[in-house]
């Protein structure tokens, strides 16, 4: 037994919907109260838990579509650190530095694929996902993403981080190679 000054509670459900509450007060009576019962995750039927676990494998699958759809232009090249070197030793090289969670990364594709398009040539655009290379993000010193640098003959001659126009791009890369 509780003693008396201490406050303690007893609850029982009824039909999955009230709590009665019983509390035991200072002066050593006991209230009884009705309170509505909410539900926890634990609570959820079969048929609400179902409904939810549907709703989150079409809520995945539509994602995936979506990337696949706006998937990377065909001429981007994605870099490892085994083919780095010979994708960059020559030319003039725009690399994003981006990452699959990070949202300024997804806003930027369509550019990226804008300028690979605009560029076929005369500029190799590529890809690095500092998740799955990051010695190569350490290598550069990429510390924020999306981070863009533009390599010429192997080396680093510009660097922009965060979202960047497309004229912005365009204009840090006609320092390098004529675009006209």
């Amino acid at each position: 037994m509780a003693e008396p000054g201490s406050q303690w509670c007893a609850s029982v459900r009824y039909f999955g919907q009230i709590h009665r509450c019983a509390t035991y007060n200072r002066k050593r009576t006991i209230h009884i109260t009705d309170r509505p019962f909410q539900k926890t995750f634990w609570d959820m039927n079969l048929k609400t838990l179902a409904i939810a676990l549907a709703y989150l494998i079409i809520l995945a699958a539509s994602s995936c579509n979506r990337e696949k759809q706006g998937g990377d232009h065909k001429d981007i090249i994605t870099l490892t650190s085994e083919n780095f070197e010979d994708e960059t030793s020559t030319g003039v090289i725009l690399v994003d530095f981006w990452a699959t969670w990070c949202i300024p990364c997804k806003a930027m594709s369509p550019v990226i694929n804008e300028i690979a398009a605009q560029t076929k040539g005369r500029v190799k655009v590529c890809k690095v996902d500092v998740d799955q290379c990051g010695e190569l993000a350490t290598k550069f010193r990429v510390t924020g993403i999306p981070n863009f640098i533009i390599l010429k003959d192997g080396k680093e001659v510009e660097n922009l981080v965060g979202i960047q126009s497309k004229e912005t791009l365009v204009h840090a890369l006609q320092k390098h190679v004529n675009l006209q």
